[in-house]
């Protein structure tokens, strides 16, 4: 059994004040096996964030080769050493990073994979140089612990077995533990900027103090490689939790040859992604980007929770965040998970789709609908609520459906209960897709519209009729007032323009009384500099988060209406790169990197997002345009490693913030969200078609078609009026006799509420032409056999 020093402890506890490393990333990676629950990530030649056992939860904070001769220098690869990183294979997230000496007097080879059955990851190392200096050289492997997603509370030491030294660090039952398959010539354990074994370096070029532990604090771990037999040696960072299970996997791992365990690992990725859709031909790059594009979601799966698809294997500005932040990227939201899902559905992966389909019924609240993000054994992070992201998960289930993809699951429960609560909460969004404001969004009701249609059909599919016709009908009531939600007439950002979508109609959801008109509302924008406006006209305020109407298939492409919209978006939006166009997320957006080039802390300016790129792409297809420069535009946007960002710089570079124009921002990166809008991007090139078009939607939305309009009357949406000849539909959430009559009382009819399968019950009131004055109503309700107490009324009015 391994034992653990405990003296001499390191003094200058606790150490600084934790943080993060960039979001930016070079490399994502993990093997394919369930069984080697460890991914890895490296940013500028250093392996950075590493996730154990869970894919949402960072256990380091970076891990790096610092050198020195022990008497005239000190380089650590971060601030030191020019990186270049390449990939071991067509197929496979392994990586061969160089880190060189800008000097050419030394480099230094690392080879990177995840062992391919355990949770470790492997560095096959070689150092090389001039014989004589390597003679001179001390290498070391520096690691900073972050154990269970924090900076503080960690603990480190130097532990033995069977005559071997190594690194360990454990907090909260949960242990690293690292080793190599040359020993340590010297090791320490310190906190972080005072007694870590950078500072001793940096200052005297060797370790003058070696400290075999560092209890409780923001800790760093070092060992010095005695490469007096050899200068090749593998590096193992295992994980478990118990030290014994750490220590077993390290020594497992290292007793397996490194070219035994990368052949392993390159053939796992080549097995899965060699049946994969060939849609390089519609690339502008070889390929190069769809093939990273698929392993990169396939690797952002959790291997516990399978189906678990996060946003980001990232940490947003994460430099400048520390224990107080658990969050980043590395969470579940259903609206990046389900395109996620769908951009390998696209690829032609049907298992993990269903995968995902699967994990989020068992995620699913009891209510129908789903946090805004959440850890991936559902507990919810932000606990906001999305509509557009209880409407993905039943488009998806209906894609898999068309695809004869669910093989023996049922997805219906979950879209009835999804559909329930679109329904009953809708129309006004808490939150849009950016997650910032209530109101009625073009984007958000496209989806809903889209959702509502598809589970229509799982109705009908199951003979039940009057449900379907219940869906179909409140989804024709959101298509019939999208544009009188969601259109200013009173435009003035081009000023030939006046009638456009908006980004969003802002209301309180809470309101049973909302004002719809678009020109009425000030949208207040979050994320504002200090002292900056915050309140905006709604009319003022636009993204193109509206082209999901074509995407789906509500709105016919080159419709006038979308096309005016489309030049609002460019003039307010755009930036023409070199590479190809961009765009922002909507004007006066606050979400990004500051103009000094500063990192997102509360405020910031948005930057020009790649994954909109791609859904203008889309766009331009519908509309029977040349989809080539947005293919290319997104290859451009990818670094040499494709990795695509979620942001990119607009502004003069800023060297030492990393920052240069058109590349990548402190941002999210890679963001799964842009890379599955790219694959579906090549996908739709391939069909002709949108991928995401959803035939029965535009069956129904864009052919000919006789139809009553219809409001609909409940109590979180009291309308206050109807136009003649539309049906007014009453729906409430239990059972009920409708007492109602026209005009002051006239003609009283008792009329009891149709019940349907999702416990949603309602009244329908037809209208004709000519008709006049109010309608009034009240409610009996048949489950306590009571009276409402209060009446309504709706005013009929000419059209």
């Amino acid at each position: 059994m391994a034992t653990l020093r405990e003296t001499p402890a390191a003094t200058g506890r606790p150490g600084i004040e934790p943080r993060w490393t960039h979001s930016a990333k070079d490399v994502v990676g993990t093997a394919y096996s369930a069984s080697s629950r460890v991914w890895y990530t490296i940013s500028d030649g250093v392996i950075s964030e590493v996730y154990f056992s869970t894919i949402d939860r960072p256990q380091i904070r970076d891990l790096q080769y610092v050198v020195t001769d022990g008497e005239t220098f000190f380089h650590d690869t971060h601030r030191n050493l020019s990186s270049r990183v390449e990939y071991l294979g067509e197929h496979g997230l392994g990586v061969r990073v160089i880190n060189a000496d800008p000097e050419g007097r030394y480099r230094i080879v690392i080879e990177v994979i995840g062992d391919p059955h355990q949770p470790c990851v492997l560095l096959d190392t070689r150092l090389e140089g001039d014989p004589e200096l390597l003679k001179k050289l001390h290498l070391y492997a520096l690691l900073a612990p972050h154990l269970e997603v924090g900076g503080w509370g960690n603990n480190g030491n130097v532990a033995q077995i069977a005559g071997r030294e190594f690194l360990t660090a454990h907090k909260n039952g949960t242990w690293l533990a690292l080793a190599a398959t040359l020993p340590f010539k010297q090791r320490s354990c310190g906190y972080a900027g005072s007694t870590d074994g950078w500072q001793d370096l940096a200052r005297n070029f060797h370790l003058a103090h070696e400290f075999a532990s560092a209890p409780d604090g923001n800790i760093a771990l070092i060992g010095e490689i005695d490469l007096s037999s050899s200068t090749e040696f593998t590096l193992a960072l295992g994980f478990g939790h118990t030290l014994h299970r750490a220590v077993t996997t390290v020594f497992q791992s290292l007793g397996t040859p490194f070219k035994q365990h990368r052949d392993r690992f390159l053939l796992q990725w080549s097995g899965v992604c060699g049946r994969l859709h060939p849609l390089e031909k519609h690339s502008r790059d070889g390929g190069r980007l769809y093939r990273r594009s698929r392993e990169l979601i396939l690797a952002h799966e959790d291997k516990n929770y399978g189906g678990a698809l996060i946003a980001s294997l990232s940490i947003p500005w994460g430099e400048a965040k520390g224990d107080e932040d658990l969050g980043g990227y590395h969470l579940v939201w259903t609206r990046d998970m389900v395109n996620s899902a769908t951009g390998l559905l696209a690829a032609g992966d049907m298992h993990t789709p269903l995968r995902a389909l699967i994990y989020l019924a068992c995620s699913q609240r009891e209510d129908g609908s789903f946090p805004q993000n959440f850890w991936v054994d559902g507990s919810p992070y932000w606990t906001g609520i999305q509509l557009d992201e209880v409407a993905f998960p039943i488009m998806l289930a209906w894609r898999l459906r068309q695809a004869n993809a669910l093989i023996d699951f049922d997805p219906y429960p979950m879209v009835k209960a999804a559909a329930r609560f679109l329904i009953e909460r809708g129309c006004v969004t808490p939150q849009e897709r950016w997650e910032e404001n209530s109101g009625y969004s073009p984007s958000t009701l496209a989806s809903n519209i889209a959702a509502l249609v598809c589970a229509a059909e799982f109705a009908r599919e199951r003979g039940d009729q009057p449900l379907a016709d219940f869906l179909g009908r409140f989804a024709d009531f959101i298509e019939e007032h999208v544009e009188r939600w969601t259109v200013t007439n009173h435009g003035f950002l081009v000023p030939s323009i006046t009638r456009h979508y908006i980004r969003i109609n802002p209301e309180d959801p809470n309101n049973p009384v909302p004002d719809e008109d678009p020109d009425h509302g000030m949208v207040t924008i979050k994320n504002q500099a200090p002292g900056a406006a915050t309140d905006f006209p709604a009319a003022g305020i636009v993204d193109a988060g509206f082209l999901e109407l074509v995407r789906y298939g509500i709105r016919r492409a080159g419709d006038r209406l979308i096309e005016d919209t489309l030049r609002v978006i460019d003039v307010t939006l755009k930036t023409d790169f070199p590479g190809g166009p961009c765009w922002r997320r909507y004007n006066h957006d606050g979400y990004g990197q500051r103009d000094d080039g500063g990192p997102f802390t509360f405020w910031g300016r948005g930057r020009p997002w790649p994954l909109l790129t791609g859904e203008r792409g889309h766009y331009e297809l519908a509309a029977g345009r040349d989809v080539r420069p947005f293919i290319r535009a997104m290859e451009n946007f990818a670094t040499p490693t494709r990795l695509l960002p979620e942001q990119i710089w607009d502004q003069g570079d800023i060297p030492k913030a990393l920052l240069r124009y058109s590349k990548p921002t402190g941002a999210a990166m890679p963001l799964m969200w842009a890379h599955a809008e790219y694959i579906k991007l090549l996908r739709s090139t391939a069909d002709g078609q949108v991928f995401d078009l959803i035939p029965e939607v535009a069956d129904r939305y864009l052919k000919p078609r006789q139809r009553t309009p219809i409001e609909v009357w409940k109590f979180n949406r009291q309308v206050p009026a109807i136009a003649a000849g539309a049906t007014l539909r009453i729906q409430a959430s239990q059972r009920f006799v409708l007492h109602w009559g026209r005009g002051e009382w006239d003609n009283l009819t008792d009329t009891l509420a149709e019940e349907t399968a999702l416990g949603l019950t309602y009244v329908d009131i037809a209208t004709v032409a000519g008709d006049r004055g109010p309608i009034r109503f009240t409610f009996r309700w048949l489950d306590d056999n009571r009276w409402e107490g209060r009446d309504y009324a709706v005013v009929v009015c000419d059209s």
